[in-house]
Order: C-alpha cells, then structure tokens, then sequence
C-alpha cells in the first residue's frame, strides 16, 4: 500500500514529517533546558509539536503511509489541501472546545487536564492533516491483503485505523476532539462543501517554493526489483513477437491475445487486456 517504498514524489510529506521530528524535538528540549512549561505560541505551532513520543511516532508512521495522496494529487493540490483543513480543524477546535470537551468527559473519556499537551483546547500535533486524510483513506483508497484474525475481517488498511484510534485516544478528551474536528474539515474539504476546493496555491509561488526545497528534500525514483524488470523484459519479448507475427503475417495478431501459440501465449483471451486497463485505474495509483 502506498506505491513504491521511500519519498519519490512525495516532496512535501517528506518536509513535513522532518519538520514535525525537528519541532518536536526543539520544543521538547527548550521545555527540559527552561524548566519551566509557556506554551502559549502553541496555537501556531501545534501543527508541528508532538506532545508525547508515542503520538510522535504513531503520527510519522501514519503520515508515511498517506504519503500517497500527494503522488495522486500532485504536490501543489496536496498541500493547499493540508493547509486548508489544517487551519479549518484548529478553528473547529477553539469553537467546540467550550461545549464538546466536558461532552466527551461525560462520555467516559478521562480529562488528562495536561497543560504541557493542549492549549486553548487544541491538542497538539499534525492532527487537524492527519484525521483529514484519513477521509479520503476510507472512501477512495481500496482495501487488499484481506484476512481474518480471531473471526475479524481485517485488510492492510487495518494498521492505519489502529494507529489513527490510538492518535485519537492518546490524550482524551482533547485528542478526541481535534480527531473529531479533523475528520469533519476532511469530509468538507473531500465533498467540496462551499465549493472550498477552489482555494488553491498559486502555481507560480508553488513552483518556487519546489525549486528551492527540491535540492534539499528531493528523494531519487525506485529502483525497479528483479521481478519487475524480468516481467517488464517478458512483456516486451511478447509485444516484439506479436508485432513480428503481424508483419509477417497480417492479420494474424489481430486476436484476443494475438492468437499467439505456444510458450507465449496468453490464456483466457482477453484477460492479459482486461488487466492491462485496471492497471491504469485508481487502485493501482493508490495501492502497490
């Protein structure tokens, strides 16, 4: 899931989880060093800060898999989408603060009543991306790998639910509340309500912008396996001996499958076409 291994065409998610590991760490460091907690500025940059380690690795971990998106969409689409509903969930965080928070502890979720980890309400933490994403993660991106344990129906996508459930529950209420807000700006956001799609980055800022990180943060192609390059060559011996079978013979190669005989013909017909067009669907572009 998530195409090839590594960060090729994923600029901005590659800047983004260095940027979270660098603040998270400085913050974490300035806190120890001054020995005392004001974090006040958090309303700025609790996008960036971790609160705890395990909602630091969880969150890179899951970041990495939605890495994918920006492939799909493109750099300057996927991050005009992660700003968006990144500042759309602080702002749903400071509205509902007031109201859902002591909901959700009547719920049963336990106030942690942790300063070092919320301020104003918002919970610290690339939530408000990470819960946004996870929209089109349910609705768009197709489930494989699918198996069972203990009587569950479980697929590859399980591991991000797990991961994405622990985020939410890592500091209740707040973390559940800034999942909650998350969730609603990416479900806006992916049904284009108020048609806020429309808000995009400037191209020309956006190519200036990748001009100047490309050399930092630009990570080189895949290298292709040695199953893929033995089926790319199969698949090119196959194409030169059709083509060489209907120049000799025309008409010979205009069958399901080219009517080819022998160790390279295709079983099942039409099957080797139907294959090559799913290749080219959505499914393939978001899962490996």
């Amino acid at each position: 899931m998530g195409g090839p291994s590594g960060f090729h065409g994923a600029l901005f998610m590659k800047g983004l989880m260095i940027s979270n590991g660098l603040a998270t760490l400085g913050a974490h460091a300035w806190q120890l060093r001054s020995g005392g907690i004001d974090l006040s500025w958090r309303l700025l940059t609790h996008q960036l800060v971790s609160a705890t380690n395990s909602e630091f690795l969880f969150g890179l971990i899951v970041l990495y898999q939605f890495r994918l998106f920006e492939r799909h969409y493109g750099s300057r689409k996927f991050v005009g989408r992660v700003v968006i509903v990144s500042l759309a969930s602080t702002l749903l965080q400071i509205a509902a603060a007031p109201t859902l928070l002591p909901l959700l502890v009547r719920l049963g979720l336990r106030d942690w009543e942790r300063s070092d980890s919320s301020y104003g309400g918002v919970s610290s933490g690339p939530y408000g991306a990470i819960f946004a994403l996870l929209v089109p993660f349910f609705l768009d991106v197709p489930a494989t790998g699918l198996f069972r344990l203990a009587g569950i129906p479980l697929s590859s996508k399980s591991f991000v639910y797990f991961l994405c459930a622990q985020l939410a529950f890592a500091n209740s209420p707040h973390s559940a509340l800034a999942a909650l807000c998350g969730i609603a700006a990416g479900t806006a956001y992916h049904f284009n309500v108020a048609y806020v799609q429309a808000l995009q980055i400037p191209a020309g800022a956006a190519r200036k912008v990748e001009r100047a990180i490309a050399p930092l943060l630009a990570s080189p192609p895949p290298r292709l396996s040695s199953l893929a390059t033995r089926q790319a060559q199969q698949a090119e011996l196959h194409a030169q001996l059709q083509a060489e079978r209907a120049r000799v013979m025309p008409g010979a190669g205009a069958g399901a499958g080219g009517n080819l005989r022998g160790p390279y013909r295709r079983p099942g017909g039409d099957g080797g076409g139907a294959r090559r067009r799913e290749q080219h669907g959505f499914a393939d572009t978001l899962v490996d």
